[in-house]
């Protein structure tokens, strides 16, 4: 026979607040918990963020006040879980484990959906994973290599030189590119001799040795010095002669970044930091 009165409600439902699951276990539901513990540790893999939506996602607001509410849900079900388990005074173990079996499809339905919404809000908001679409960023960024971008750090910090940033297309905001930053608002931008020159100085930068830029376009032609607009960047491709990029079409608004890539996660031999 098990005594649960001394046990708080309100401190399940902090605990779940705290880590969703975690204030079923301390209600006596410890199958119910498992599965909100469980999974809520898988979903901290990023990994598992790009299987469970599309490259491109447009955050619905509804989704946004979604997460929310449902994690206020699952705090309050630990909250009514131990209520409900305070009612007597004691618990026949045979009692107790057929409301556990009673409950566990609604857990694992409600597991799921919290765990969707979770990565979902992950993927929206800090980390998003994203596939290479063309080899204009070899070597770089293989074709199909898969990779994540920081969606946050330009929220705290500038663009820096150099940056491999992830962005809206300028000529069709559906489409996703992946580009190397070169030139900054109020940049004079020159290709010469395959070489960037930036308000007339070399630039060169981890991960750009050995790459041959190549005059083309309306924005990179021989002898052409750019000015990059206020607000805006000039964006190339380290596959210089098949990359489509500000060379052609010309310059990126500030509003169309999404993030800085940071780390190609897949395939395994391909595992490392983008520079």
């Amino acid at each position: 026979m098990e005594k649960n009165k001394t046990k708080s409600p309100w401190l399940a439902l902090i605990l779940s607040l705290i880590i969703p699951g975690l204030g079923q276990v301390y209600s006596g539901l410890l199958l119910r918990g498992a599965v909100f513990l469980v999974v809520n540790i898988g979903i901290q893999w990023p990994i598992l963020v790009g299987y469970l939506s599309p490259d491109v996602y447009v955050e619905p607001w509804w989704l946004k006040w979604g997460v929310i509410l449902f994690q206020v849900a699952v705090s309050i079900d630990a909250f009514f879980c131990k209520v409900r388990y305070n009612k007597t005074d004691d618990i026949d173990a045979k009692d107790k484990l057929a409301r556990i079996k009673r409950l566990t499809l609604p857990a694992v339905i409600s597991v799921l959906l919290f765990g969707l919404s979770l990565a979902l809000f992950i993927r929206t908001y800090f980390v998003q994973p994203f596939r290479a679409p063309t080899d204009s960023m070899a070597k770089t960024l293989e074709l199909g290599d898969r990779f994540f971008a920081d969606k946050r750090i330009y929220k705290v910090s500038n663009p820096q030189h150099g940056d491999v940033i992830v962005f809206k297309s300028p000529k069709n905001l559906k489409n996703i590119l992946v580009k190397r930053l070169i030139g900054l608002g109020g940049d004079v931008v020159e290709i010469k001799n395959g070489t960037i020159f930036i308000n007339g100085e070399i630039f060169q930068t981890v991960g750009m040795e050995g790459v041959n830029y190549l005059n083309a376009g309306k924005f990179g032609g021989v002898g052409q010095k750019i000015i990059v607009p206020a607000g805006n960047y000039y964006v190339l491709g380290d596959n210089s002669p098949v990359s489509s990029d500000s060379r052609h079409w010309g310059f990126v608004p500030a509003t169309n970044i999404v993030g800085k890539a940071f780390k190609i996660f897949y395939p395994p031999a391909r595992v490392r930091l983008i520079k």
